[in-house]
């Protein structure tokens, strides 16, 4: 359901529509946030300025968790075994290991049950959506999120306000307590959406018989008003930590995460989960860096890492949200030619970094997109007429990744013996298993490169991103590598035993 400013869905049943086609789950993100982000991202770093001969920023090896790779708004509560498998199946075919949904609190929780046991909510599409994932051994992350409305009493009105993504003026519903939507503050406030979290929590432990959800997130994008959160900063810092506490109480084990910050978020806005104890008993920190470019994504998630780095979370970072619109209007789309090369980067780029799990955005186009509105085009498939999905570029370039970067380390000292010319971006990983993978390509923005590559091992191949063929190389053979942003440019993606 997308989500524009004060419209509140309905959660999201994540089930067939009519047509028998399993309904993707909309955008929260709703239309104008992602431009200002992207060109403060811009303007702050240069596609030039990741590193050349090894991996930007920590100078050791960087293990790469298997559990790498994630999904947002993927999943059905379907019973139609078709959809299950059609959607599951797709998703194994990417290489997919986490999928993510809101597991919304007005839709779990409707006014009619807000004095009902717990036992009595809202549960059965959640409880189809966990019932699928768990029996297609995907692991879940659940997003505990957005107000009740009918915590605030009746609407008295409205207020216009100004939105911080694009500085426009909006009209805000005004209720009788005086909060707008999108705000969860003050003790029964917030002792109502602790319930609601412990229950939900609890309900999916995987000791309850409705399966088990393996992490949470809290909340969505505060940094977004009036969007997502229309309260203070201390409010929501507030608000996480009592979460925080409610869903360990519900399940001592859980993995909990809080901040979900998108690339609008200062540095104020970080470290002030930390100063204001609202981490306090929290496992990893979701930041989701937009930008326009793979270096800019890296460099922007770099900035947020070594500032968590200061309270020692730089290795407890999960990208719950990135990707890029193939179309629309918010000035920051990549040509669906060009997306194979982005999401290799992108992701590479990440998985250097440190990122602990990487979570695109998102799986579907809807069936009828707005040409205007990027929104709707930063799926990894687009619907058929015939009620099947085709992929677009770049979710081939996704499965390669899944399936040659999980469980692998980045060798921060690249591949021994490999000289790498000026510009040239490379990353060297290892398996366990004796499988190696080398990515390479040009970060000059005019001329080409020549590299004289031998690969020390045995059935070298070479992958194209676009369409997901192989082909069998020479162990010792020159390549060329074009600029970036060229007709020509070019991506070499090699792996061997």
């Amino acid at each position: 359901m997308k989500a524009f400013p004060f419209t509140r869905g309905a959660g999201g049943a994540f089930g067939p529509p009519a047509g028998g086609r399993a309904q993707p789950c909309r955008a929260r993100r709703g239309l104008g946030p992602l431009l200002s982000a992207l060109l403060l991202a811009l303007a702050s770093c240069s596609p030039d300025t990741a590193g050349t001969t090894q991996a930007p920023g920590d100078p050791h090896d960087v293990p790469v968790p298997a559990d790498f790779m994630g999904m947002v708004h993927a999943g059905v509560s379907s019973a139609d075994p078709a959809l299950i498998a059609g959607e599951y199946d797709r998703l194994d075919r990417l290489g997919t290991v986490w999928i993510l949904r809101d597991f919304t609190w007005s839709a779990i929780q409707e006014e009619a049950k807000k004095d009902a046991p717990a036992g009595d909510w809202n549960w059965a599409a959640f409880d189809g959506y966990v019932k699928n994932g768990n029996s297609r051994n995907k692991k879940i992350l659940g997003l505990l999120d957005y107000d009740a409305p009918w915590i605030h009493g009746s609407k008295t009105g409205s207020q216009t306000v100004i939105e911080n993504a694009l500085g426009q003026t909006v009209q805000a519903d005004q209720y009788a307590d005086s909060h707008l939507e999108r705000i969860v503050a003050g003790a029964e406030e917030i002792e109502r959406f602790c319930a609601y979290a412990e229950a939900a929590v609890s309900r999916y432990d995987g000791a309850h018989g409705y399966g088990r959800v393996d992490a949470w997130c809290i909340w969505n994008e505060p940094n977004l008003y009036p969007r997502f959160w229309t309260g203070t900063r201390d409010e929501f810092y507030a608000l996480t930590k009592a979460a925080a506490a409610a869903i360990r109480r519900a399940n001592p084990q859980a993995v909990i995460i809080a901040g979900a910050l998108n690339t609008l978020a200062d540095e104020a806005w970080v470290r002030g989960f930390f100063t204001s104890g609202a981490m306090e008993g929290v496992d990893a920190f979701a930041y989701h860096p937009y930008t326009p470019n793979p270096s800019g994504t890296a460099a922007t998630y770099q900035k947020v890492r070594d500032i968590l780095g200061d309270y020692g979370f730089a290795n407890k970072v999960w990208i719950t949200e990135v990707g890029y619109p193939t179309q629309g209007s918010y000035g920051t789309e990549v040509a669906e030619s060009r997306m194979p090369n982005t999401v290799v980067k992108t992701i590479t780029l990440l998985a250097a970094e440190g990122a602990q799990r990487v979570f695109w955005y998102h799986l579907y186009d809807p069936e009828n997109p707005d040409p205007a509105d990027s929104e709707d085009w930063f799926g990894l498939f687009a619907p058929k007429s015939n009620g099947s999905w085709e992929k677009k570029g770049g979710a081939d370039a996704y499965a390669l990744c899944a399936r040659h970067l999980s469980g692998k380390t980045l060798r921060s000292q690249g591949l021994g013996g490999l000289a790498v010319p000026d510009k040239v971006q490379s990353y060297y990983f290892e398996g366990d298993d004796g499988r190696r993978c080398l990515i390479l390509w040009n970060d000059s923005a005019v001329s080409p490169r020549t590299l004289n590559l031998t690969i020390p091992g045995k059935n070298p191949l070479l992958h194209d991103p676009a369409n997901g063929s192989q082909r069998a190389i020479n162990a010792a053979d020159s390549y060329t590598l074009y600029p970036r942003d060229s007709m020509e440019e070019n991506l070499l993606f090699i792996t061997w035993e």
